[in-house]
């Protein structure tokens, strides 16, 4: 017999067994009933796991899925809130995702509070379950929500979102981003991957601040280092071209001997240099008189009788 009480028929989700004015039994908690005047508890259904109804529920969409889940549309089923999501109270069919540049690596998340936020170097689409790394000399700040966040670091270069090469020797780059490397400024030269105009230092030869112009050594000067030191003078009687590079390129002035680089001494009497460098001074001549080239003529007698040429004879070259 089906479930009546004064001649009312009772909705689904109770049952009566016996005849008279009895009150139909309600479906316990965790169930449901559909069928009308039932005359037992055999009809009753019971929720699905991870879900929960009041006594005397009559439908299936009267159980409610618990914190963590989510329904199917029929109502048959709770799946579990999976990473990256987390229960909506506000749609019973549908977790709630993280938003961009947080994530969750829980399964069944009741709230957003387990939405975390991604680091720096790091980034997260919404839904995301853990951050991924930004690509290679990359970065990015806390809670970035895509892979274009990520910019070159400084001293590379490269589009946003791929992996970025350094800066080639002899530039720079000092911000963030995609930007071109800088060339240093001519004569100076700086390593692979810098970072400021003041890793650009000047050559050899060359002297200027750390970053600036730098002007070539004046002749008669010399910079065997690179960087901002200043031109040194070559030891006296010595001379350069412009720009030298070594020591050694200083080399003694004509009239002077001495090895290159060092100290140049001027040539002795009776010695000359007509050339730079170390060569050594060269002697002077003298023409010896030989008798082949002597020829006596006859001049006055007031010559002494002592002397070779007393005859009255001289001596012409």
């Amino acid at each position: 017999m089906s479930c009546w009480v004064l001649r009312a028929r009772r909705d689904a989700g109770s049952y009566k067994p016996t005849v008279g004015s009895v009150a139909c039994t309600l479906y316990g908690v965790n169930t449901y009933g559909t069928t009308l005047g039932a005359i037992s508890n055999t009809s009753c259904v019971a929720c699905p796991g991870n879900s929960t109804s009041v006594g005397g529920s009559d439908k299936p969409n009267l159980c409610f899925c618990a914190a963590g889940y989510e329904q199917t549309k029929d109502f048959n089923a709770c799946i579990e809130c999976r990473p990256g999501f987390y229960d909506n109270i506000t749609n019973r069919h549908e977790c709630s995702m993280c938003g961009g540049g947080l994530y969750s690596a829980f399964w069944g998340a009741k709230g957003p509070e387990t939405c975390k936020e991604c680091g720096p170097g790091t980034w997260s689409n919404i839904g995301g379950a853990t951050c991924q790394l930004c690509p290679p000399n990359t970065n990015s700040s806390v809670r970035s929500a895509f892979l274009t966040d990520c910019k070159c670091i400084a001293g590379t270069s490269g589009p946003d979102g791929q992996t970025c090469q350094f800066c080639e020797s002899n530039t720079y780059k000092s911000v963030t981003g995609s930007a071109s490397c800088t060339a240093c400024p001519l004569n100076s030269q700086s390593p692979i991957g810098s970072t400021a105009s003041s890793s650009c230092i000047c050559n050899q030869g060359f002297t200027g601040p750390d970053g600036g112009n730098c002007t070539i050594c004046e002749a008669n000067t010399y910079k065997t280092v690179t960087g901002s030191a200043i031109c040194t003078a070559c030891p006296l009687n010595s001379q350069s071209p412009m720009g030298s590079i070594e020591s050694s390129s200083c080399i003694c002035n004509q009239g002077f001997t001495g090895p290159d680089g060092g100290n140049c001494t001027i040539c002795e009497a009776h010695t000359y240099k007509t050339v730079t460098g170390s060569a050594i001074c060269t002697a002077c001549f003298c023409f010896p008189i030989t008798h082949s080239k002597v020829r006596i003529t006859r001049r006055s007698s007031f010559l002494t009788d002592h002397s070779p040429l007393s005859r009255g004879l001289t001596v012409k070259i």
